[in-house]
């Protein structure tokens, strides 16, 4: 909300009108489709993956008998905190003209406004405008990917491993598609998103496998 103000400020001060940047992805690559989706496509798709990931996660390690079954959830929050303080600091530090200037507003004026709005904005029932680099949509469902990616090796059956992982596949390329699309992001926060989260799950994943390894 603040940087949102910020951004306002800036441009009523400047005498300019806040102009959406060239996103060649969107402009050529998006399929039309996908620019007329609800912008609850986007919050639903988080919700449905992110539910399923932890359910997984934690049942099919208490079903097998794993000691700790919040043990692997608890790296993908560990990521989680370190991408959100990251894109905290880098919205702080930047603000990119919005892709969608409709999202805009004002910071809100006293106590009962303030906490109105934050809870809004938690639920999704009013968009950021200035929220721009780097992308939470994307860097959550990649967690999220990461998640259960890793998490299916726990099953026996090949053929469920590489149902699931392929369904999850396909809808991460389509969520990544909805986030650009109805204009939450360009396409730049997303593949930033991506790098992110993807490089540092991944690599958290592989180092506390390495540690259990070697630790027996």
């Amino acid at each position: 909300m603040w940087s949102d103000d910020k951004l306002l400020r800036q441009a009523a001060a400047n005498g300019t009108r806040l102009v959406p940047l060239n996103d060649f992805f969107y402009d050529t690559l998006i399929p039309a489709p996908f620019k007329a989706f609800p912008d609850a496509a986007a919050d639903a798709t988080i919700a449905v993956t992110l539910v399923f990931a932890i359910v997984f996660s934690v049942a099919s390690r208490w079903v097998a008998g794993v000691p700790d079954p919040l043990r692997h959830l608890r790296r993908s929050l560990a990521v989680l905190v370190a991408v959100y303080f990251a894109r905290a600091i880098s919205i702080s530090s930047t603000q990119v003209p919005p892709s969608n200037p409709a999202f805009c507003r004002y910071f809100p004026i006293g106590a009962g406004e303030i906490i109105e709005d934050s809870l809004n904005e938690l639920t999704s029932n009013l968009k950021s405008c200035s929220d721009m680099m780097f992308s939470g949509h994307t860097s959550m469902i990649s967690v999220v990917l990461v998640r259960i990616w890793c998490d299916v090796n726990i099953l026996n059956a090949r053929f469920w491993r590489y149902l699931i992982r392929f369904c999850m596949l396909c809808l991460y390329l389509f969520a990544l598609g909805v986030f650009v699309g109805i204009r939450l992001h360009y396409s730049m926060d997303a593949w930033i998103g991506l790098l992110l989260a993807l490089s540092w799950s991944i690599g958290l994943e592989v180092s506390c496998d390495m540690v259990q390894h070697f630790e027996g």
